[in-house]
């Protein structure tokens, strides 16, 4: 597979294949390495001989380090080198203002949210036009979804209060477009060995909590409920309050459910963010059908499936006929793609 999977790639037409190189040089080399490939004349000058054709990118990011800051600012916009690869080639030449700009006009609106913490190290807090050059790029990631979490957690690390309060509109405006309807509850698995589901259950609670225009409340459960209204809380803020949460006892999905039912709240979503162990009293299928007679409407359940004990969740479900979408997280969580998740329910 690996063989194929090199010899596919080599196909590519050279510029193509020449920025996957320049990027994964060292992984490729293991990959023909590792499985015995042959490479061809292209990849095996590239790779095993570290040639540098002249005129080619590899030549380019060679000479950078020679270049003056405006020539090797023309050069990175001209060839478009990946930030990492240029800043590694720069060395201390990297904090020029000049380059710095230069990277910053490079960068897509993932690489610029993405590299901020850099960023900030290299001037852009310090320097107005790094500022200004800077925030225009932000304004190019406000109509992008794919980067809601990385916004959130490039804020999340980055210690100039100001930078930090452009990322959070940034993001307040990527959630404006996604709006999902009603009050929300998502109810966060706090039972044995279930530190995923509680660091998930917190991610979809804040994407929840900046994209509805109800309320959103999260509890936290194993045998007993811990509750806390989000209603439009950041994820620092949620990490903040939720911080002393652990990972013990049993599991009892539906006492959250119960908790709203006693509170007489209205809510017209429910998210569970557990491995569907469901094993203590009061089940969640028992309480869920408490809740309609109460509501006087059939909820509807989205069930975030993480690792561990069997789901038992999704069979009590199927019995009563309860409907549950599923999200199987149980080969790991991709954390940046959960608010296009978040987006689809309703």
């Amino acid at each position: 597979l690996v063989e194929l999977y090199l010899h596919e790639r080599e196909k590519d037409p050279a510029p193509k294949w020449d920025r996957l190189a320049i990027q994964h040089r060292h992984t490729l080399h293991e990959l023909y390495a590792l499985t015995h490939t042959k490479p061809g004349a292209h990849a095996q000058d590239i790779i095993f001989k570290g040639e540098k054709p002249k005129g080619s990118i590899f030549d380019a990011v060679a000479q950078l380090g020679n270049m003056s800051a405006s020539e090797a600012a023309g050069t990175i916009m001209e060839w478009r080198i990946p930030f990492l690869i240029a800043l590694g080639a720069l060395g201390k030449k990297a904090k020029e203002p000049d380059l710095v700009l230069a990277l910053i006009n490079r960068m897509t609106p993932t690489e610029l949210i993405t590299n901020t913490k850099m960023l900030e190290k290299l001037g852009v807090t310090t320097n107005p036009a790094l500022t200004g050059a800077y925030q225009e790029g932000l304004k190019k990631a406000q109509s992008s979804t794919k980067n809601i979490l990385k916004t959130t957690r490039a804020a999340e690390n980055i210690k100039n209060e100001k930078l930090k309060a452009n990322l959070q509109g940034v993001q307040d405006k990527q959630l404006a477009s996604m709006a999902v309807e009603g009050n929300w509850l998502v109810l966060g698995d706090r039972s044995g060995s279930m530190q995923q589901a509680i660091e998930v259950a917190r991610e979809v609670a804040s994407t929840l909590a900046k994209m509805v225009k109800g309320k959103v409340w999260m509890v936290f459960f194993n045998t007993s409920p811990q509750t806390i209204d989000v209603t439009g809380a950041s994820l620092d803020v949620i990490k903040k309050a939720t911080q002393y949460i652990r990972a013990e006892g049993g599991t009892s999905i539906g006492c959250g459910l119960m908790r709203m039912l006693e509170a007489k709240e209205e809510i017209d979503g429910i998210a569970i963010v557990s491995d569907g162990g469901d094993n203590t009293s009061p089940f969640f299928h028992r309480a869920y059908k408490k809740y309609s007679e109460f509501a006087g409407k059939e909820v509807p359940v989205y069930h975030y499936h993480v690792n561990g004990d069997p789901n038992g969740l999704k069979l009590y479900c199927q019995n009563e006929h309860i409907d549950i979408q599923e999200f199987d997280l149980t080969g790991g969580v991709d954390f940046y793609s959960l608010p296009n998740l978040v987006r689809t329910m309703r």
